[in-house]
C-alpha cells in the first residue's frame, strides 16, 4: 500500500509519461497551432498541451480520493469541447452553453459540499464564471504566460489552504505538478507545445472553483484578488476593444502583454513572468495579517489600470498601425474570413 508521498511520485510521473506521449500523437496526428497574423509565436507547435491539467484532477480522485464528482463532470464536459475546439473551431454558442452548464454543475458541487449561494445569484454567478474561463484562454497567448501565472496563483491558493482546507490537497499539488511538466515543453523562447483551450479553459475552471468554494467558506471576497492581474487586463481590454466598435470575442492581439511582446519587442517568457511576480506580490500582501485585505486590492487594481493604460497608449499605435499594413497586403482580410468559415 503505497502512502501518500509516494502516489504522489507515480502521478508525477504518470503526468510527464502523458504529457511526452501527447506531444508525439500530436505531432503524428497534426495537432499544431501555426502562427497567423494575429499570433504573437511565429513558430509552429502542439497544440492541447495543458490537457494534462485535467488527467492532473482525475488523478486526484482517482488515487488520492478526491470525490467532488459533480465538479468533475463539469471539468470534463469544457474540457471535451474545448479540445475539439483546439482541432476544428466550433461556434461560440456552443462553447458558451456547455461552459454554462459545466459551471452550473460546479455550483452544485459547491451547494452539495455545505457552501451556499443565495438562489437569486446562482445565475450571475454562472456567468461571471463563464466570463473569467474565457478571459483565462484570451490571455494564453505567449509562451509561458498560462504555465508561470497559474503557478503564481496555485501557490497562494496551496498555502490558504493550509488553514482553511477549502478543496482536498491533492487536486492543487498534482496540478501544480502538471503545470511544472507542461512548463518544461513550454516556458522557453521556442515553445514546443502550447495548452491550447483545453488547457486554459481547465486551468481557469479549476481555479476559480477553488477561489469561489474558499470565498464562500471564508466570507472574504477578496480572494478573487489572488486573480487580480488577468482580471485588470482582461476587464480594460474588453472595455477598450467594446470603445473602438469590436467584437471582444474575436481573436486579437490587444492585451498589455501582447502589445509588449509584439510591439515592445520583448521576450515573452519575461512578459510571462513578470504578470506571475505582479500577481505573487498582490497575492502575498492580501494574506499579511498587518494589511487590510480591502486597501490592498484597491491600490493593485488601480496601480494595475495605471499601468495598462501606460502601456496601452505607448505600444497601440503601434499595433494599429502594423494592422494597417496587414490589411493593405491582405493578411487580416483571410485571416478574419478564416475566422467566420
Amino acid at each position: 500500500m503505497f502512502d501518500l508521498s509516494a502516489r504522489y511520485l507515480v502521478c508525477a510521473l504518470l503526468l510527464a509519461v502523458a504529457e511526452a506521449l501527447y506531444i508525439g500523437i500530436a505531432l503524428r496526428r497534426r495537432i499544431i497551432d501555426c502562427p497567423g497574423v494575429r499570433a504573437s509565436h511565429r513558430h509552429a507547435a502542439v497544440s492541447g498541451g495543458g490537457v494534462v491539467f485535467v488527467l492532473a484532477v482525475w488523478l486526484a480522485a482517482l488515487v488520492c480520493g478526491f470525490g467532488s464528482y459533480l465538479f468533475l463532470t463539469g471539468l470534463t464536459a469544457v474540457a471535451a469541447v474545448s479540445f475539439v475546439d483546439d482541432i476544428r473551431p466550433l461556434r461560440v454558442s456552443v462553447r458558451l452553453v456547455v461552459q454554462i452548464l459545466a459551471t452550473g454543475l460546479a455550483l452544485w458541487q459547491l451547494e452539495r459540499d455545505g457552501c451556499m449561494l443565495p438562489l437569486w445569484s446562482l445565475p450571475l454567478v454562472a456567468v461571471m464564471m463563464t466570463g473569467v474561463l474565457n478571459v483565462y484562454n484570451f490571455m494564453d497567448g505567449i509562451n509561458g504566460m498560462t504555465a508561470l501565472y497559474s503557478v503564481s496563483v496555485i501557490v497562494p491558493l496551496i498555502c490558504v489552504n493550509a488553514s482553511y482546507g477549502f478543496i482536498d490537497p491533492p487536486v492543487l499539488y498534482l496540478l501544480l505538478t502538471a503545470v511544472v511538466v507542461f512548463g518544461y515543453f513550454n516556458v522557453r523562447r521556442r515553445a514546443l507545445c502550447f495548452a491550447g483551450d483545453v488547457g486554459a479553459v481547465s486551468m481557469a475552471f479549476v481555479l476559480v472553483y477553488a477561489i469561489l468554494s474558499l470565498i464562500l467558506q471564508t466570507g472574504q471576497w477578496w480572494y478573487a484578488g489572488f486573480m487580480a492581474v488577468y482580471g485588470v487586463d482582461g476587464v480594460l481590454t474588453i472595455i477598450h476593444r467594446m470603445l473602438l466598435g469590436e467584437n471582444p470575442a474575436r481573436a486579437h492581439r490587444r492585451h498589455v502583454y501582447q502589445l509588449l511582446a509584439n510591439e515592445g519587442g520583448a521576450g515573452h517568457v519575461a512578459v510571462s513572468a513578470a504578470y506571475a511576480s505582479a500577481q505573487l506580490v498582490i497575492s502575498a500582501c492580501l494574506c499579511v495579517p498587518e494589511f487590510s485585505p480591502s486597501a490592498v486590492l484597491t491600490v493593485s487594481v488601480v496601480v494595475l489600470s495605471v499601468v495598462w493604460v501606460w502601456l496601452t497608449g505607448k505600444y497601440f499605435p503601434r499595433h494599429m498601425a502594423a494592422m494597417t499594413s496587414a490589411r493593405i497586403s491582405g493578411n487580416v482580410h483571410n485571416y478574419d474570413r478564416s475566422q467566420k468559415s
